[in-house]
């Protein structure tokens, strides 16, 4: 919690955080914002950084990459990380890369750093990158369950994006990632993660969740 009479609002605090406290230190440490809802926290900070376990990029060793595509919370990163241990290939997630907020400039960086496919390496990416040339990709697809949660969490990029409710937030998602299938150069492996597999009840076991990624 901020110090009593503390004079910054959250956007300011994470500006002053990020750029003037931090700085270069994000990229090598892999520090990432938490944009979405921590929607499985009972006693909300008002500012989270995540860093990453599992899902952390790994340096490659030398055979076709691959390049997993993941629509939002979607869990396709967990997925490329273990794929990666798997093979023994190293694993870039872009979320850790320190990416700048505006959403051209990730494209941007994403793009050129997915220029020159490297031998033995997985990187994990969202849907919209447009050339896939000389890699293997790895689609993930999840149920409508899911896609309606991940549409709720990430409401306010959803409505920035133009997405009005929940309900065209659900569609946006299998849509962004029915485009990039239809953009694939050749032959691709699909992974669904069914709602039976995922959920218990009303929500999705994390525990769950993660042995069906497995």
């Amino acid at each position: 919690m901020p110090p009593r009479g503390f004079p910054h609002s959250d956007a300011e605090t994470r500006r002053i955080i990020e750029r003037e406290i931090l700085g270069g230190l994000w990229q090598p440490l892999g520090l990432y914002w938490r944009v979405a809802e921590p929607h499985d926290w009972h006693d909300l900070p008002r500012l989270v950084i995540q860093a990453p376990e599992q899902e952390a990029s790994r340096p490659p060793s030398p055979s076709p990459p691959v390049v997993v595509l993941s629509p939002i919370w979607g869990y396709g990163e967990l997925l490329a990380s273990l794929v990666a241990d798997g093979l023994g290939f190293g694993n870039v997630d872009f979320r850790y890369f320190g990416l700048p907020d505006a959403m051209a400039d990730r494209l941007r960086i994403t793009a050129r750093e997915l220029a020159e496919p490297a031998p033995r390496l997985v990187h994990s990416v969202p849907p919209f990158m447009p050339d896939l040339t000389g890699r293997l990709p790895v689609v993930v697809r999840h149920g409508p369950r899911m896609r309606a949660r991940a549409a709720r969490i990430y409401r306010e990029p959803l409505l920035e994006a133009g997405c009005a409710d929940p309900a065209e937030g659900t569609r946006a998602i299998e849509a962004a990632v029915d485009a990039v299938v239809a953009r694939l150069p050749g032959e691709y492996f699909e992974v669904v993660l069914d709602d039976t597999d995922v959920f218990d009840g009303d929500r999705p076991d994390l525990d769950r969740l993660n042995d069906t990624v497995a």
